[in-house]
C-alpha cells in the first residue's frame, strides 16, 4: 500500500519494542499499544469507554467486558492515526478492532485465512457474528467461507490470494509432471 502513495500505520497490540520479524519499508509508521499496561486518563476514560460498552450490549458480547481497558487502548491508538478504513486480521483480533471502533464510522475491513465453519471459537462466536455484521466488508479467501459469513449477517466478499507466475522459468524435470508445492499449516481450519 506505501507503495502506491497510500500513507500505512502497522498498529502492533503487545510488541513492547521487540524488533519486527519481517522488513517494514521506512515509509510505513509502525506504532505500538504496549499492551498490557493500565490505561492513561485520556485514552481510558467515560467518554472512551462508553461507544465500547454500548457496543457490548448492542452486540449480545458483554463477555467481552474483561477487554474493556484493552479496548479503550485500542480505539485510542487506532483513532489517533486518524485512518480512513482500518484493515485487521486474525479473528479474535478483527473482533476487537470492530468492538474498540464502535461508533466510531472508521469503516473496517476484517481479513479472514481459515476455515470459520471448522474451528470452535467458543465464547468468541457469538462476538463474532454480531460483529462482523458492522465490519464495511470481511474477506475470505475462499468464496464458501464467504458464503457462511454472508449468511451470518457479514457483508463477506471473497479475495483469493495472489498465485504469481514465477518471473524466471523454472527449470522442466525430466518426466512432464507438474508439480505444485505449498506451505501452510496443516490443520482443519485451515482447509488443507
Amino acid at each position: 500500500w506505501s507503495i502506491r502513495g497510500y500513507q500505512t500505520t502497522i498498529l502492533t497490540l503487545s510488541q513492547n519494542g521487540r524488533p519486527s520479524a519481517y522488513k517494514i519499508d521506512e515509509s510505513v509508521a509502525v506504532r505500538d499499544v504496549g499492551w498490557p499496561r493500565g490505561g492513561r486518563e485520556y485514552e481510558l476514560n467515560a467518554s472512551a469507554v462508553a461507544p465500547i460498552v454500548r457496543g457490548f450490549y448492542a452486540n449480545d458480547s458483554t463477555i467481552l467486558m474483561p477487554d474493556i481497558t484493552m479496548l479503550a487502548l485500542l480505539r485510542f491508538a487506532i483513532l489517533q492515526t486518524e485512518p480512513d478504513v482500518v484493515v485487521s486480521f486474525i479473528t479474535q483480533t478483527n473482533v476487537r478492532v470492530l468492538a474498540a471502533l464502535h461508533e466510531s464510522k472508521v469503516p473496517v475491513i476484517v481479513c479472514e485465512v481459515t476455515d470459520q465453519r471448522r474451528i470452535d471459537m467458543g465464547n468468541w462466536k457469538r462476538p463474532r457474528d454480531m460483529y462482523y455484521r458492522h465490519a464495511a466488508h470481511v474477506v475470505a479467501t475462499d468464496p464458501v467461507i464467504a458464503d457462511w459469513l454472508s449468511a451470518r449477517g457479514a457483508k463477506a466478499i471473497s479475495i483469493h490470494n495472489p498465485l504469481l507466475t514465477p518471473p524466471t522459468p523454472i527449470s522442466p524435470k525430466q518426466n512432464a509432471r507438474k508439480r505444485v508445492i505449498t506451505m501452510s499449516r496443516l490443520s482443519m481450519e485451515k482447509r488443507v
